[in-house]
């Protein structure tokens, strides 16, 4: 039989509502139909459906649909199919719409989906869409996307959950160890493939999810590492399985670059849910201690009590996953002096809780990952200036936008006052590596306007380039074209040197442009 494959482009739309089509366009040469299914939402009535937009150019268009990972989606390995369809519009197009119907306890359930068609007995298909009820909420409730601006959606979202898990469990304990009101966490790939063939989907803590990379990239360089959020090496094979932990997590395939190298022989815990516990040294006899962030598929969370307590250590790499330190972990390591986090020192502010009896730790020299920024703009600044960077962005979307300092003179301490438009939520902010050897306190809530303050007793800050990374959700209001401004402002005097002089800057505002 032949077989074509074709294009599907999914959108999530944030109404209740979606519309979609199908056209082929069958001249007397019969050219390849083009067949694309455009959009996937639900709609809320008396009963809930996955809706599917399809765009296409025939009318004999069904939708193939399955309920669980298949080695190959085609037509006559389906579960189930839909036939029928209405016509209706979705962002302003026309398409054909098919409604999968949810039942009350399948709103964790992952449905697949891809548009067929036969046309002068060939196979048309397009691609394979997974989607769920759960996805959806997620989306919308922003734990796995920014989060929907209607409050009323994300109440009912909730409490659908909610009322999916109780059929769940009323109706005969229907995958009772998967309840849509559990915490489901989201493991993405920027590249590769999980089980099922996908580069995404939600899953719980504990389960064991099998990533595979390419062994090549398209430059042809080979296979190095798997790395998660914050860069650190996670396995060293294309191919491998972790436990899927109790946060979001997405790691990326490493081409052409070694992968740290962790020390062998510690004694680990797994806890059963993705998390494991260092234990202490185990068969490890070096000075240098360098922890990995997973250990058999587990993230390393804690370090356990009295871990290392009177070891040798001189050196310690403590990887972003740490989140626990426990009580005398490092006690009586006289001979540390260093102490590297793989994170920010923020994240490690706000992230490590440190037990008691920890002071060789806490006194050691302490070396944090600088934010990443990007190349500093060019620019034709003659005067120590503070600009803002012009960015664009959709409605719906989180944007990050710079603020950097050109011919800087050197300043030991700054007040900024960053404004921005209504459209815009400022969603984290961070610090930049110009002003890196400043303390930086952060504003108490970050509403319009709100103040970021440097200050030091000893340090000058001399470098050109970023100061500040804010990143910013984009309201689902704004609408193309829309030119939404983030300012900057001080006050004369609240930028001065180590002599405590008032130092000018003249100032740049900046735009984000709703694409």
């Amino acid at each position: 039989m032949k077989k074509r494959a074709l294009a599907l482009l999914v959108a999530i739309i944030t109404v209740a509502s979606v519309c979609g089509g199908f056209t082929f366009a069958i001249g007397a040469s019969s050219p390849a139909p083009e067949l694309t299914l455009a959009y996937a939402n639900l709609s809320f009535r008396d009963s809930i459906f996955i809706k599917y937009a399809v765009d296409s150019s025939v009318e004999n268009v069904k939708l193939l649909v399955w309920t669980a990972p298949e080695a190959a989606y085609t037509v006559g390995t389906q579960d189930g199919e839909i036939t029928a369809y209405y016509n209706g519009t979705a962002n302003g197009d026309p398409y054909k719409i098919f409604e999968y119907p949810i039942m009350a306890k399948q709103m964790a359930d992952v449905i697949y989906v891809r548009a067929y068609a036969k046309v002068d007995n060939a196979d048309y298909y397009s691609s394979v869409v997974k989607y769920s009820a759960l996805q959806y909420a997620y989306n919308m409730l922003g734990k796995t996307a920014t989060a929907s601006t209607d409050t009323e959606l994300k109440t009912l979202l909730t409490n659908m959950l909610e009322y999916g898990a109780a059929a769940q469990l009323y109706l005969d304990d229907y995958k009772a160890d998967r309840l849509a009101n559990a915490d489901w966490v989201q493991v993405k790939l920027t590249a590769g493939t999980l089980e099922d063939g996908f580069a995404n989907g939600l899953y719980l803590p504990g389960d064991k999810l099998t990533l595979t990379a390419p062994a090549t990239d398209e430059g042809g360089e080979a296979f190095s590492y798997w790395a998660n959020g914050t860069g650190a090496s996670v396995a060293t094979t294309a191919t491998f399985t972790l436990t899927v932990g109790n946060k979001n997590e997405t790691y990326t395939p490493v081409y052409g670059e070694a992968a740290e190298e962790y020390s062998e022989g510690l004694e680990f815990e797994s806890n059963g849910d993705g998390t494991c516990i260092l234990l202490g040294m185990g068969d490890f006899t070096g000075t240098e201690l360098i922890i990995p962030p997973v250990f058999e598929g587990d993230n390393v969370t804690e370090i356990d009590r009295r871990a290392f307590q009177n070891e040798a250590i001189t050196l310690v790499k403590i990887p972003a996953t740490v989140t626990d330190i426990g009580n005398y972990a490092f006690n009586g390591c006289t001979a540390l002096t260093d102490v590297y986090y793989d994170g920010t020192e923020d994240e490690w502010n706000n992230n490590v809780s440190i037990g008691s009896n920890n002071a060789p730790l806490e006194s050691a020299t302490m070396h944090f990952k600088t934010p990443a920024a990007p190349e500093v703009p060019d620019a034709d600044y003659t005067e120590p200036t503070i600009a803002v960077s012009n960015v664009s962005a959709n409605a719906g979307e989180e944007v990050e936008v710079y603020v950097y300092v050109y011919n800087n003179p050197g300043i030991s301490g700054a007040t900024l006052t960053i404004s921005f438009d209504s459209k815009l939520t400022l969603v984290s902010a961070e610090r930049g590596e110009a002003f890196a050897n400043l303390d930086i306190t952060y504003p108490g809530t970050f509403k319009s306007p709100c103040n970021f303050a440097w200050d030091t007793l000893d340090a000058m800050a001399n470098d050109n380039g970023s100061i500040l990374k804010l990143t910013f959700a984009v309201s689902d209001a704004a609408t193309a074209g829309d030119s939404l401004a983030v300012s900057c402002s001080y006050i004369e005097g609240d930028i001065y040197n180590s002599a405590w002089d008032d130092v000018n800057f003249e100032i740049q505002n900046g735009t984000v442009t709703v694409d």
